[in-house]
């Protein structure tokens, strides 16, 4: 009897846990990224970046969401030209349509997911140049491409919520600074590829 009782708990909590990702579902979503490095061929340069993204999605069929998020990202660059300490700062705003894909696991809690996300960012880039003597700022605007696959990690503690773990992934990033030439875009599967997010879902 008490098998069958412990076996009726784990079908309804698996059942429940899958009843999340059914066609029709919504959710909202929270995440937030921080990543950082510097180039051991150059310790001068250092990178730094901070993401949060809110976004809502929905079911358009069984483990299938498509969804959009509004969110909030700031890089910061930091390197010496020539004997000059330049810090480049760009806050940016996004729109990011995206699709995500959930894989259900052997255990009753556990999600995997694939997620492709296109973010189109506009913001202006600060630019700090440090002389021997004096200090020159500038300012222009920017918009930004960023294209990524990213896999990802849930766990749902209740029938509502799910906490992520999502990794960058292959990723094409574009910086287009207005007035200037100097466009910058970068493809990378690498080890920035492993910056983690943080996230918590809420479905109903």
């Amino acid at each position: 009897m008490k098998k069958i009782f412990i076996a009726a708990i784990a079908m309804i909590s698996a059942m429940t846990a899958t009843a999340q990702v059914e066609q029709g579902k919504l959710f909202i979503n929270g995440q937030f990224g921080v990543s950082s490095k510097s180039y051991e061929a150059n310790s001068n340069y250092k990178y730094s970046s901070f993401a949060l993204t809110p976004s809502v999605g929905y079911f358009v069929s069984d483990q299938f969401a498509v969804g959009l998020g509004l969110g909030f990202t700031t890089t910061k660059n930091k390197y010496i030209n020539n004997t000059n300490v330049v810090t480049e700062t760009t806050p940016t705003v996004n729109v990011s349509p995206f699709v995500r894909y959930y894989i259900p696991t052997s255990g009753d809690k556990f999600h995997f997911f694939a997620q492709s996300r296109l973010g189109f960012g506009f913001g202006k880039e600060k630019t700090k140049t440090e002389f021997a003597n004096s200090t020159n700022t500038t300012e222009s605007k920017v918009n930004t491409i960023d294209f990524s696959i990213s896999p990802g990690f849930a766990f749902f503690p209740s029938s509502h919520w799910a906490t992520e773990l999502t990794l960058r992934g292959f990723y094409i990033n574009s910086v287009n600074p207005q007035g200037g030439n100097n466009n910058n875009t970068t493809i990378g599967l690498d080890v920035n590829s492993l910056s983690p997010s943080l996230g918590i879902s809420y479905f109903f």
